[in-house]
């Protein structure tokens, strides 16, 4: 059998069976295979490229929720690129301060109706569809 992949930019081997590709962009590959009695058939794959979200984002590690207008909410910039969004923040025991889905910048540091202690808290971030999940901690401070 022979095979011939197009384009043949950024793979690692453009006559091979099996191949693998790194390209800068997102890019759709086609092979052609042809055996030897001459039959020919193609097939397509595309190889999406995603965005370095950690370069997208900024997630801060602290809040000051004590109404003054800076770091009243943990805002995480640019979240509203990924609409299918899911947060999760717990306590130090694991126990659940904070969950919502389509998290929309908007945790001041309060857990059923009351203010939460100084102190710090841990979060999970999952971005959805296949974009990552992220987890660190952010701390609130309070005066």
């Amino acid at each position: 059998d022979f095979y011939e992949w197009t384009p043949s930019a950024d793979l690692a081997c453009d006559v091979c069976p099996n191949t693998a590709a790194n390209p800068l962009q997102t890019t759709m590959y086609t092979v052609t295979v042809e055996t030897i009695d001459g039959c020919k058939d193609t097939a397509s794959v595309n190889v999406e490229v995603k965005s370095d979200v950690g370069k997208v984002l900024f997630i801060p590690n602290v809040i000051t929720p004590n109404n003054d207008g800076y770091n009243d909410t943990w805002r995480i910039e640019n979240l509203q690129l990924f609409p299918s969004n899911r947060v999760v923040i717990v306590n130090r025991w694991g126990d659940v301060v904070f969950q919502t889905d389509f998290y929309n910048n908007t945790w001041d540091g309060s857990y059923a109706g009351g203010l939460l202690p100084a102190g710090t808290y841990y979060y999970i971030l999952d971005l959805g569809q296949g974009w990552g999940i992220f987890k660190g901690d952010v701390t609130i401070i309070r005066k």
